[in-house]
């Protein structure tokens, strides 16, 4: 990685970092490795630092893991509003 300093708004100098990026370049994208017969699908959320302390805080407290409740939560929604009909379109 260089850094080199290039001038910005009103004057300001701002440092523009330069990484290369060969692995990008690459013609064959390679397979995302799963883990066959689990049944199991990774979710990632992208959540504020904050909430994110605060939520493992209140977990740990109550003697839970983050995952249990989150799965509950996802049943709950999923159980409370059924099944919706798919909209009729490109990806029907």
């Amino acid at each position: 990685m260089t850094a080199s300093v290039a001038p910005g708004p009103a004057g300001a100098l701002a440092a523009v970092l330069t990484i290369p990026y060969a692995h990008l370049q690459r013609k064959e994208v390679s397979q995302i490795k799963t883990r066959e017969g689990t049944g199991l699908k990774r979710l990632n959320v992208n959540i504020s630092e904050q909430l994110h302390r605060r939520f493992k805080s209140l977990a740990a407290a109550n003697g839970l893991e983050m995952t249990d409740l989150i799965l509950e939560w996802i049943q709950k929604y999923v159980d409370q509003n059924g099944l919706i009909a798919r909209k009729k379109g490109r990806h029907a």
